[in-house]
């Protein structure tokens, strides 16, 4: 059986950067809906899941299609607005799901892929 070819440090840098990124982008979700979930605010008609409901936009209500929840992307391509009704969508996001490849990029540059750098992760995260 013959030896795979290692992985080059950029490309898994890179991996490591996007799982990073979809990480922020559930932050956004639990930062979002989470006070909500746990009834420490009214939501009104707003989704509290954090799996279900799809999710929606702020002001309009719109069911946001999947190709517009794509993280940094999207919110780059839509210029920060919402497809349906062209209202801001939070600033917020974009910096989280930025931060949360950071975070990620960070602790597997500095640790490899090891314990510690999931140790390192999680830390960051929680």
């Amino acid at each position: 059986m013959a030896a795979s070819a290692p992985v080059s440090p950029i490309v898994f840098l890179g991996i490591a950067a996007a799982l990073g990124v979809l990480f922020g982008s559930f932050a956004n979700v639990v930062i979002s809906r989470g006070p909500r979930a746990w009834g420490l605010t009214l939501g009104g008609n707003k989704p509290s899941g954090f799996a279900y409901p799809s999710s929606q936009c702020e002001e309009c209500d719109e069911s946001i299609r999947f190709f517009d929840l794509i993280p940094i992307i999207s919110w780059l391509m839509l210029r920060g607005r919402c497809r349906r009704c062209g209202s801001m969508i939070g600033f917020r996001h974009l910096i989280v799901e930025i931060a949360g490849g950071m975070i990620v990029l960070v602790c597997v540059w500095r640790f490899g892929a090891t314990p510690h750098a999931l140790f390192a992760i999680v830390w960051c995260f929680g």
